[in-house]
């Protein structure tokens, strides 16, 4: 998603309600969860590396390599 259609999302809707996330990734959720529940901690522009090894995504805080201009969230579970 670009910022762009983001921002567009986010226009359509009221400007006083939360922002949640939450994923059904097995890998995420747990064995007796059917989905978890995330919160936005913080949204930063930052430059990464993105590479893609046996269809897993990786993202690399690196400097020493040729980096990307991206928009980055910050989230932590939300019973934290």
């Amino acid at each position: 998603m670009k910022v762009k259609e983001l921002i567009e999302k986010l226009n359509s809707m009221p400007a006083e309600l939360d922002i949640i996330c939450y994923t059904e990734d097995e890998s995420l959720v747990g064995p007796k969860n059917i989905n978890r529940v995330l919160k936005i901690v913080d949204v930063t522009k930052t430059n990464l590396k993105i590479k893609r090894k046996d269809d897993i995504l990786r993202i690399l805080f690196t400097t020493r390599e040729q980096t990307e201009p991206f928009v980055l969230f910050e989230i932590t579970s939300s019973d934290v």
